[in-house]
């Protein structure tokens, strides 16, 4: 039945967002059509480019992950966690925090313990 998702998530710049996904994040990048489609391990984020911040309104996705302590240390020693962004603990033992990209996307992290 279903086995993935794939979120398309709105940019404003392509070639930005290659290098925020890459860069920060240490993303595959690549490019399918008039959309840039970063990776790693399991998951895709597809991002279509509006050339008007006025066109589309900031989106999210949520993500799994494993060992939600040592990414948010590493994203934390980047500066990348937004002031008083901490991890917090969700009924049902699920740990989650999350980021912002820079198009305005959040990112939420979660672990479910």
């Amino acid at each position: 039945m279903f086995q993935k998702i794939a979120p398309i998530l709105p940019c404003l710049n392509i070639l930005k967002t290659n290098l925020f996904y890459k860069d920060q994040l240490n993303f595959e990048v690549s490019y399918s059509r008039n959309y840039l489609v970063v990776s790693k391990e399991n998951i895709e984020v597809y991002f279509l480019e509006h050339t008007n911040k006025l066109t589309f309104q900031s989106s999210s996705c949520y993500i799994t992950v494993s060992n939600i302590e040592d990414l948010y240390s590493r994203l934390s020693s980047m500066n990348m966690i937004l002031p008083g962004g901490k991890i917090t603990e969700k009924p049902g033992r699920i740990k989650e925090f999350y980021i912002v990209d820079n198009n305005g996307n959040e990112l939420r992290f979660g672990e479910l313990g």
